[in-house]
């Protein structure tokens, strides 16, 4: 990937992971700033920001932080009212936007990029999560 665009998804990266706690879980983190609940949530989104690109399981995650899926699952949603899942598919699904303005990939070299299986997975998986398909979005820039 050209600099430029790393230099976008750092970006946007660092701006989800500002979104997510805020402003509906502020009180909930101004209380428990130092909680084990909110310190796993946190090593959770940095290894998130790191790995999402291969790796979307949870157990990856948990194995990470030496807790069990359950519990990182448990966890995750106390503080952030959304679940493991959910959060990944979020940040997969944001790069993918960053990616599908960038005319110099096309949807195949995005779906290797992404880590999907195929072109055709990565479109089912965008479609679900935005409503259009990834040639659909990109042709509404």
């Amino acid at each position: 990937m050209p600099n430029k665009f790393e230099s976008i998804q750092s970006l946007l990266r660092i701006l989800l992971l500002e979104l997510e706690s805020f402003p509906e879980n502020q009180t909930n983190i101004e209380n428990n700033s130092y909680s084990r609940g909110y310190y796993l949530t946190e090593k959770f989104k940095e290894l998130l920001v790191e790995n999402f690109t291969k790796h979307r399981e949870v157990h990856f995650y948990a194995e990470k932080l030496f807790i069990t899926p359950k519990h990182l699952s448990q966890v995750v949603k106390d503080q952030t009212g959304k679940t493991v899942s959910e959060i990944i598919s979020e940040m997969v699904c944001l790069e993918a936007k960053v990616l599908l303005q960038t005319k110099s990939l096309n949807i195949s070299e995005l779906s290797v990029y992404l880590n999907f299986a195929s072109a055709t997975f990565f479109g089912k998986f965008f479609k679900r999560s935005t409503g259009m398909s990834p040639l659909e979005y990109r042709k509404s820039l």
